[in-house]
């Protein structure tokens, strides 16, 4: 019995310490300054400044990643401590290194929802990628904070395990 009890407290705090936070580091209003790099399976933290980013023109933040060819990224953004009279309406990018244009993005959700962003890492493509998330109206709000659950998913047809 002590045991199944210890085993079941040991697993908890694994499980507990899987899923950390980070926050941001400003400034990170583009690529070169990007917050990161991500460790997924954790929680971002951030808020989106007073004033316009410098690649987009709305107000925004970068957060740097590692993407392998073929395996999936999910991200979830969650405005937080936001007015109503002030919604913050979330929009969510991703950038290759040469930022030409975004590889992907999502702006569907209405202001103060959560909005979610899911890509594959094409075939050739593994590198660092950058994830803007910022405010899709462009309008500045002092108080626009959010939270980002980044999770990556193995490769389709790949196992997730080491035989020895």
């Amino acid at each position: 019995m002590f045991r199944c009890i210890a085993l079941v407290f040991a697993v908890l705090a694994v499980c507990l310490t899987a899923w950390a936070n980070q926050p941001e580091t400003e400034p990170n209003g583009d690529r070169f300054s990007a917050s990161g790099p991500i460790n997924f399976n954790e929680t971002l933290i951030g808020g989106l400044p007073e004033s316009y980013g410098a690649e987009g023109g709305f107000p925004q933040d970068y957060w740097s990643f590692s993407a392998v060819a073929g395996r999936g990224y999910q991200f979830v953004a969650t405005p937080k401590n936001t007015l109503p009279s002030q919604p913050l309406d979330i929009g969510l990018e991703i950038w290759d290194a040469s930022g030409g244009a975004p590889v992907a993005s999502k702006d569907a959700a209405g202001g103060n929802q959560a909005e979610t962003l899911i890509w594959t890492c094409p075939v050739g493509g593994s590198g660092t990628y950058y994830l803007c998330i910022y405010e899709a109206t462009g309008t500045p709000n002092g108080i626009a904070h959010y939270e980002i659950a980044a999770t990556e998913t193995p490769a389709a047809g790949v196992d997730d395990w080491v035989e020895y």
